[in-house]
């Protein structure tokens, strides 16, 4: 019982690229740091958005990558769900995620050239989920937010409602 190999990524590689040379283009694999590992930097970053429909709703996928390289920076999950499951909910769409890459940076000091944080791609990220949930009808956004990151919402004018973090337009 238990782990036998804590190196599944690995091997999962090296079984890919013995197969034919394939990469992995998960998203753990896709992380910036991860391609820093290969010798890979992002040179040309962009916004990008995959939407599907998924349980009931639409899933907005809003990413910062570099696209030609397969590189990715942070991302952030979108719901409009059809029905939402609780009352707080009703007419808002739902920022399930917010990820950008990196070494955690102290507020206040300035990233490395391998940290992605306090570059703005998280700002960014979440005005784009604002602007598509406004555009699609949504009178405020809600947020799946841990108690330590409340603060950074507020900052970007986010309110507590229930279990979430919310934003009126």
């Amino acid at each position: 019982a238990g782990v036998t190999r804590s190196n599944i990524r690995q091997i999962a590689g090296e079984r890919l690229r013995s197969m034919g040379g394939s990469r992995c283009v998960c998203i753990r694999c896709r992380e910036a740091g991860h391609a820093a590992l290969h010798g890979l930097e992002p040179e040309k970053i962009e916004l990008t958005h995959e939407s599907y429909e998924a349980c009931g709703g639409t899933e907005h996928f809003l990413s910062f990558e570099d696209v030609k390289q397969n590189i990715l920076i942070g991302f952030l999950r979108l719901r409009f769900p059809d029905s939402p499951h609780r009352a707080e909910l009703a007419g808002a769409a739902l920022v399930r995620e917010l990820v950008v890459y990196g070494g955690m940076v102290a507020i206040g000091n300035t990233p490395r050239r391998d940290q992605w944080q306090h570059r703005g791609y998280g700002v960014k990220l979440l005005a784009a989920a604002e602007n598509l949930a406004r555009e699609n009808g949504f009178g405020r956004v809600a947020v799946t937010s841990g108690i330590g990151v409340r603060e950074y919402y507020r900052r970007h004018g986010y309110a507590r409602c229930g279990a979430y973090m919310v934003k009126r337009f």
